[in-house]
């Protein structure tokens, strides 16, 4: 092993920058280095050919890991994911992020942890770029090494070394190895080493550590001071130690002191005054690579066809620029395209002004009806007879103009061509973020599909895989109404059917995830359960056919839920609150006073003058459109009405003046009146029900449109004082005005900003346009709904600790950042607006977000009353939870539910025998467990409900779930009932205080009730004794292998099921304690191959 410099490169850049970091790429035959300028360069194979170079951060880059998913770099202030080619991915930014200084990853690349002088050490998923968890750290982190996954070990400047769990990130143990700072740390198999400082100078020998007993080993003597060390992969114990004067040596740590054939000494010329800063092993070990401060890449092998990896992946290099041919210049065939522009400043004589061309792209002709008429199918190939009526290989110009209406009737045409039926040639028009997502169920069901590949930003949507999942747009809108959200999480109440309630829930799973799909089941059960959603027709117990009008749907779902939610809210709001609100600030908004607007109606009898006054307080307003009149229309278009704000539109209306027949008091019968509506009062949010159900009010829409586009091309757009365009026919922001006694709505798109908090009628209320849902019609479905909400910074410092304002489209669980003219260009045919929410831009000034959780351990004891007591049989001993032992953050619960068939599922029969699941079954809770997990009474029940069936029971599972019928029916049923909320009120308690719960497939349970419990609350014990890529184990067997016991012998019964979890779990951590947790789980899938998965007969 007879190591010589091969190859050097200068890679510090214009600085000259120190290198601070070089790493060998485990997948590709790459060089990574990094340097104090912030810029990375990557160089390939032993010639050092340089393949990508770009700037990652502004400040020096203390930490770089070449991982599957990118390059993973870190500044002092940030953390920042590349390609392979330099196309970076992300950025992120953390209030723990003060000036990070180390980094390290899991071996498989999947999470980073950072830390440095802040007194914290934080885990990033590296696919998702965020912030996972934060653990407490020391303030002085010099150094992080990652030991398997099972600890992570950190190098202080104090010279101190601790040891944290790669979970929770808490200490778990810590040693001093030098009196001052520690250099360096590696580790391989069990033993890590390390080099430092003492108070006066670098110590002359590595520290050695056994990290199965903890426990220190014989220093091993150097004759060189080392500033880096790091193990020879291929060569067990082999050493490569360098100090800062470009010496390094490789020695083997059996051997009690480095001499003769254990130690290998090398030096690298350096040019002065350049000293050694860092360096890296390849994963063969055949290659070295070193970084000085003069910025040099130093590249020493053992051999002239040296590799850095076994089998690597083939580079994806650079295009080669190819060579342009030679032109002669008599040469009057050749093509004037040909020759290449030449790069000049000036515009070239041939370039045309804009103002004399009008550029629109050559639409793709139709199929002729003839040929769709006489077309026959062979498979699926279509044979249709020429009818000649064109010539070969030639497309006529069409120089008619195509209009949007004519366009959406051909494609129409063309669907119906065998040819192109189940394509969707109108769906290519759509942008994929619009189009209809749908959910693939594999064998094992949503395990394995990947959400996230619909959604890269921090916020969660909601899927689609269950009934009357179409309201999942207006539950976006209101989530980010930050007023509606804080007085739904604040509220509390009894009621079992408030839907309040359940929609605080929800909006606390939102708040909770980090870009996981949530699900609104809870909710939507709920919601099945009130019968004037039924009335209205909002429900269906399947999908909605081709029939159903997705936008009149939508509209009048909002007008129901608003309602419901003033019933459910208006008579609990201020009760039970303990403290006082903020100075000029009310706790929370009602309903009623954020869309409730004041309405003056004027009746006056046409015969007798009779005149009466009426006021309403609606909670939307309805938009209606004008009739195209003689008088109407646009003299320019015989066909086409004339332009119309938006306002206009808006307050006629609202504020119509019209003639109808009601009864006069004084002419005591049915008279001729006229009818002149006022605006009193403005509301907080101003909800609008677009109304654009038929085709004429859609056209009305696109037409509007087309006129706004046809007036920025002529140049007569308006602008505002900052000299933006007004693009759309829908305003960005109205302003409110009181002129002579009356209110009065104009669009504020074009006007200056108004930005000040203290807003009132005389210099205007302005109101900005902050959510709305469109129809997305792809002309041979229902198509779907999609809601545009502008995210404010408040939400972004919550979930990513930035401080911006954003647009993003939620299309059911796929979530993607928009730009501002596409959320209010509704000038197409395929997208139609259904619901637009415009809020005060002073809203959340005068209200106090903070939201007021109900922490009352009395939610444990809730039970559903019973007209006949007397069913109640003696159940099992349940010991409720007394006031002294309250549960804490990290006390151990087990818990297991149970659950039964609601809705069965539906799959597909393939003629190959094979199914495929169109849609899964609906299951519901039926009965949850709950047992202590401490060491005091441990295995005690403190809940065990079953849960009052609302809907038909399709399956029990009895086998599987131990719930037989009339379990669930509160006439007969003789167990201790509870209602869906009384139970997930009580789970959300112990979430809520931190517990940590211990099960069976905890995962699905959860998904299930409906509930997002943080991952490090979770101990499921289906995933502590698994392999990975092997089969997951049963509880049966797991108690049958690692217990002796035998359970679930004819039925399952959860607090059998709990107790064990438990058990199991005091097991898993006695053989993680003695280091014998892999050895057992090897021996237990042994185990279970030769007994196929069966527990025994006794």
């Amino acid at each position: 092993m007879a190591f010589s410099q091969v190859q050097t490169a200068y890679v510090g850049g214009a600085g000259p920058y120190s290198t601070t970091v070089v790493a060998f790429d485990p997948q590709e035959e790459l060089i990574w280095t990094a340097n104090t300028g912030g810029y990375i360069s990557s160089y390939h194979g032993g010639e050092l050919v340089k393949y990508s170079a770009y700037a990652s951060v502004n400040t020096p880059l203390v930490g770089l890991a070449a991982l599957p998913a990118g390059i993973f770099s870190v500044g002092n202030d940030m953390a920042r994911l590349h390609s392979r080619q330099g196309l970076g991915q992300y950025r992120i930014r953390h209030e723990s992020f003060e000036n990070l200084v180390c980094l390290t990853a899991s071996t498989n690349g999947s999470i980073a942890w950072v830390s440095g002088t802040q007194p914290s050490i934080a885990s990033i998923d590296v696919a998702t770029g965020v912030v996972t968890n934060v653990g407490t750290g020391t303030g002085d982190y010099v150094v992080l090494c990652n030991h398997g996954d099972r600890m992570i070990c950190a190098g202080t400047n104090s010279g101190k070394v601790h040891l944290h769990d790669p979970n929770s990130l808490n200490t778990i143990h810590s040693m001093e190895p030098y009196g001052s700072t520690v250099n360096d740390i590696a580790i391989a198999g069990n033993t890590l080493v390390t080099c430092g400082w003492s108070h006066r100078s670098i110590e002359r020998h590595l520290m050695v550590y056994d990290l199965r007993m903890l426990k220190s080993m014989a220093p091993y003597q150097l004759p060189l001071a080392p500033s880096a060390v790091c193990f020879v992969p291929a060569y067990a114990n082999n050493v490569m130690a360098l100090d800062q004067t470009g010496q390094f040596l490789i020695c083997n740590l059996t051997s009690s002191m480095p001499s003769g054939d254990n130690l290998m000494h090398h030096e690298v010329d350096l040019e002065a005054p350049s000293e050694f800063y860092t360096a890296s092993v390849s994963s063969t070990s055949h290659c070295l690579a070193f970084g000085d401060t003069n910025g040099v890449l130093h590249l020493w092998t053992d051999s002239e066809d040296a590799t850095f990896n076994t089998f690597s992946e083939a580079c994806v290099m650079a295009d080669e620029r190819p060579e342009l041919p030679a032109l002669s210049f008599d040469d009057l065939t050749e093509p004037l395209s040909s020759v290449p522009m030449p790069w000049v400043n000036s515009t070239p004589l041939s370039d045309m002004p804009k103002e004399m061309y009008n550029y629109t792209p050559r639409q793709n002709p139709s199929i002729d009806k003839n040929i769709l008429s006489s077309m026959k199918l062979s498979d699926f190939v279509g044979y249709a007879p020429n009818p000649r009526n064109r010539l070969r290989n030639q497309i006529p110009y069409k120089t008619a103009k195509t209009s949007r209406d004519t366009r959406y009737a051909q494609i129409l045409a063309t669907q119906k061509s065998p040819m192109n039926r189940g394509e969707n040639e109108f769906l290519k028009e759509i942008p994929k973020l619009y189009r209809p997502v749908k959910l693939r169920y594999s064998r094992i069901g949503l395990v394995d599909f990947d959400f996230k590949q619909y959604n890269h930003t921090s916020f969660s949507g909601l899927e689609i895989n269950i009934p009357n999942a179409y309201c999942n747009a207006m539950l976006q809108m209101l989530y980010f109404l930050e007023p509606l959200k804080v007085a739904m999480q604040s509220h509390h109440c009894d009621k079992s059917t408030c839907l309040a309630c359940e929609l605080g829930f929800l909006f606390n799973m939102l708040d909770v995830s980090k870009a996981e799909p949530c699900q609104a089941s809870n909710f939507l059960r709920i919601l099945r359960s009130v019968p004037e959603a039924q009335v209205m027709g909002l429900l269906f117990k399947k999908d909605f056919g081709d029939g159903v009008q997705l936008s009149s749907l939508i509209q009048r779902f909002s007008r129901f839920l608003l309602q419901q939610l003033v019933h459910d809210t208006e008579p609990k709001l201020h009760e039970a609150l303990h403290y006082p609100p903020l100075p000029n600030k009310p706790r929370s908004p009602t309903v009623s006073k954020l869309f409730t607007s004041v309405i003056s109606t004027l009746t006056t009898c046409k015969e007798c003058g009779y005149e009466e006054t009426k006021q309403q307080s609606p909670l939307q307003w309805s938009m209606t459109y004008p009739r195209h009149r003689l008088d109407d229309l646009d003299p320019s278009s015989a066909s086409r009405p004339a332009a119309r704000s938006f306002t206009d539109v808006l307050c006629g209306s609202l504020l119509r003046e019209q003639t109808t027949q009601p009864f006069c008091k004084t002419c005591k019968k049915h008279q001729p009146a006229r009818q002149v509506k006022d605006l009193k009062q403005m509301p907080q949010v101003l909800c609008i029900n677009c109304q654009a159900d038929s085709p004429m009010e859609t056209e009305f829409w696109q037409q509007q449109q087309e006129m706004v586009l046809e007036s920025l091309q002529s140049g007569q757009a308006m602008h505002n004082p900052h000299g933006l365009l007004w693009k759309s026919w829908l305003p960005s922001s109205l302003r409110v005005t009181q002129q002579a006694g009356k209110l009065c709505i104009e669009d504020s798109s074009t006007m200056d900003g108004f930005h000040d908090h203290r807003q009132d009628l005389k210099s205007g209320i302005y109101y900005d346009l902050v959510t709305s849902v469109a129809h997305i019609d792809d002309s041979q479905s229902a198509g779907c709904l999609v809601a545009h909400v502008r995210v404010s910074s408040n939400y972004h410092r919550k979930k990513e600790g930035t401080d911006h304002t954003q647009w993003y489209v939620f299309n059911d669980f796929s979530v993607s950042p928009v730009s501002q003219d596409s959320t209010v260009d509704f000038g197409t045919a395929w997208k139609v607006p259904c619901m637009l929410f415009y809020a005060r831009r002073d809203l959340n000034h005068h209200y106090d977000l903070s939201v007021r959780k109900h922490h009352d351990p009395s939610v444990l004891a809730a039970a559903m009353p019973r007209a006949n007591p007397a069913l109640m049989q003696v159940a099992p001993p349940v010991r409720l939870i007394q006031m002294d032992e309250l549960p804490q953050k990290r006390t151990l619960v087990g818990l297991d539910a149970e659950f039964v068939v609601l809705n069965n599922g539906e799959e597909e029969l393939h003629a190959d025998g094979k199914t495929t699941t169109i849609k899964p079954s609906c299951m519901g809770l039926a009965r949850i467990t709950a047992v202590r997990g401490g060491s005091k009474m441990q295995g005690a029940p403190f809940i065990d409900d079953h849960i009052a069936a609302t809907e038909p029971v399709v399956d029990y599972l009895t086998k599987y779930s131990g719930i037989k019928p009339g379990d669930l029916d509160p006439g007969v049923s003789t167990k201790h009932l509870v209602t869906l909320k009384q139970a997930y009120r009580k789970l959300k308690y112990l979430a809520d205080c931190g517990v940590v719960f211990v099960g069976h497939g905890l995962k699905k349970d959860f998904r299930v009730i409906n509930m997002l419990v943080p991952a490090d609350q979770i101990r499921d014990t289906v995933e502590l004794f698994h392999l990975p890529n092997q089969r997951y184990i049963s509880l049966r067997f797991l108690a049958w292998f690692f217990l002796s016991t035998r359970i679930q012998s004819v039925v399952h019964d959860s607090m059998e099921d709990a107790r064990t979890a438990v058990i199991l779990y005091r097991r898993y951590l006695n053989l993680k304690r003695n280091f014998q947790l892999n050895d057992a789980i090897k021996r237990l899938y042994v185990v279970g191959r030769e007994h196929e998965w069966t527990v025994p007969a006794s």
